[in-house]
């Protein structure tokens, strides 16, 4: 989309919003807006709060792995609040060959996101809400501990190996738990906030 640079006096040049993005900011003549310039490049953000999205997500006919994997995604994508329903109390954990109980797989996954609380349980349903919400300036600090903890899996890991240390193996699952979260809380704040410019964009494909 390009915008005509339009000269007001002497020193201000001034560009026109989108229509359609202005009205579904509800956006008048008179407000503010945040501007931020990131090199070539200049983010206007509407800063009012966005309306909280909603899913229901049906895990009956999923396994213990793809129900997790789901409502990650749904976090990642920036899903505020998630009602999960189910039929049979139990789900297959493959890894395993156990059964496990639908719930204890949802707090689970859930104690791995970040802002994300269980606010609701029922006998075949529960409600996930995620209630904290981040500036954009924590992503290049987790993106630090991201790769600090992925630096530590890789030297434990050699030397749980080498010097046959399996207290160091086992602790490596705990260890990935603690990437996976700041992982998927990464994207989440990318996915709700958004990003602009090369840099932002290699953050992104580097998670």
């Amino acid at each position: 989309m390009k915008r005509k640079i339009i000269q007001q006096g002497n020193n201000t040049l001034t560009i026109t919003l989108p229509r359609p993005w202005a009205n579904e900011h509800a956006l008048k003549a008179g407000m503010e807006v945040d501007v931020e310039c990131l090199g070539p490049s200049m983010l206007v953000h509407a800063g009012q709060r966005k309306a909280v999205r909603t899913a229901t997500l049906d895990v009956s006919s999923m396994d213990r792995t793809s129900l997790m994997l789901w409502i990650r995604g749904l976090y990642r994508q920036g899903v505020d609040d998630i009602t999960v329903t189910w039929k049979d109390q139990t789900v297959m954990h493959y890894r395993t060959g156990k059964p496990v109980k639908v719930i204890a797989a949802i707090h689970l996954e859930v104690s791995r996101l970040i802002g994300a609380e269980i606010l609701e349980e029922a006998e075949h349903s529960c409600r996930i809400r995620c209630i904290a919400g981040q500036p954009l300036d924590d992503l290049d600090a987790m993106l630090r501990k991201i790769y600090h903890q992925l630096r530590q899996v890789a030297t434990d890991f050699g030397n749980g190996l080498k010097e046959r240390q399996w207290d160091l193996l086992a602790a490596t699952e705990e260890k990935h738990d603690t990437i996976t979260k700041f992982t998927s809380y990464c994207l989440r704040l990318l996915n709700k906030q958004g990003a602009v410019g090369t840099a932002a964009s290699l953050q992104y494909v580097s998670i």
